[in-house]
């Protein structure tokens, strides 16, 4: 589930900008248009909205000129303010799983990462996903910690190491892939 929070947004990025209009502007293919022959130029040849909106193949507008989610809002929105959180709160999280009831806070670390990526759906600013990606880090940057802690707890020292293996494989699809 952690790594919704980590690529997500990399997938999203352009069709949540169009959203939200954050970003950089620039002439990309029309996404409404699924199949184009004839196509004379290429969208990104277009410097204004005036010479993108000149690229037409059979009367139909093929480029647009619209937000395509990059640039330093998305720089921030995908990295200081996902990374800033996720370290620190880490950090003290880490030191936390020594005096508190890890199972707890495990719990309360995936309710706040799970409600945060659900509401990040409904966002309508910019800065309400920044937000909402900075409570996400928070939520995520418990769990490893507090679940090999648990583990630590539960099984024996000549085991461990299997099963943080099994864990962090098993955790992680895309390691497998």
């Amino acid at each position: 589930m952690g790594e919704l929070g980590h690529y997500l947004i990399g997938v999203t990025s352009k069709a949540i900008a169009m959203d939200l209009h954050y970003g950089d502007i620039s002439c990309q293919l029309n996404g409404t248009i699924y199949e184009i022959t004839g196509v004379k130029k290429e969208c990104r040849s277009a410097n204004s909205s005036e010479s993108c909106n000149e690229f037409n193949t059979n009367d139909t507008q093929y480029c647009e000129w619209t937000y395509n989610g990059l640039g330093i809002d998305y720089q921030i929105l995908a990295g200081p303010s996902f990374i800033a959180v996720f370290t620190v709160v880490g950090v003290i999280l880490g030191f936390a799983a020594d005096k508190y009831n890890r199972v707890r806070m495990l719990t309360v670390c995936t309710v706040i990462f799970g409600i945060a990526i659900i509401i990040c759906g409904s966002v309508t600013e910019y800065w309400q996903l920044v937000l909402l990606r900075m409570i996400m880090a928070a939520g995520e940057s418990g769990c490893n910690p507090l679940a090999t802690g648990i583990l630590s707890d539960i099984f024996p020292e000549d085991k461990r190491a299997l099963v943080m293996s099994l864990f962090n494989i098993l955790g992680n699809p895309d390691v497998i892939l």
